[in-house]
């Protein structure tokens, strides 16, 4: 198994560093906003990470730095024990990207930690064809829509 870049203290100390720096010059960029964002919560910092994310939500973030950004802003409040906050923003990513697999799958695990897993199942359990398949974070590979992709030889 390749062992996962995020895991080395130096590259993410790295990453905050250039994010940080990135912020400085351009504060008010939403893109700088949901870079530095995301490098403190992918650095464990959480309680700094919220209002960053809430800071490019203000900004307007838009497309699918917005979904991915809600969807890792919940993940975030979950693990701050902002239950409820994070099935609002969930639900705010569900109405705005609707059908998409990962802020279904988050939607649901928000509920879990809230303790509403009967809404939970009941989001999980929708039938398939009620779901967009265009969301990167679901589609599989293989050798008609990936041409790196190639066969397991036995």
């Amino acid at each position: 198994m390749p062992e996962d870049p995020y895991a080395d203290p130096v590259t993410g100390m790295l990453r905050n560093k250039l994010a940080a720096d990135l912020l400085a010059h351009h504060p008010r960029d939403r893109h700088a906003l949901f870079a530095y964002a995301s490098a403190l919560d992918f650095a464990g910092r959480e309680a700094d990470a919220a209002p960053a994310y809430e800071r490019a939500f203000a900004a307007d973030l838009e497309g699918d730095d917005l979904r991915q950004g809600l969807v890792q802003y919940e993940s975030t409040l979950r693990n701050l024990r902002r239950f409820d906050d994070a099935v609002t923003a969930l639900r705010q990513a569900d109405d705005q990207f609707p059908g998409q697999a990962s802020v279904k799958a988050f939607l649901a695990l928000a509920l879990t930690s809230a303790d509403r897993c009967h809404e939970a199942v009941q989001i999980l359990s929708r039938p398939e064809q009620e779901r967009d398949n265009s969301d990167k974070t679901t589609q599989t590979i293989s050798p008609e829509n990936e041409p790196h992709a190639a066969p397991l030889s036995d």
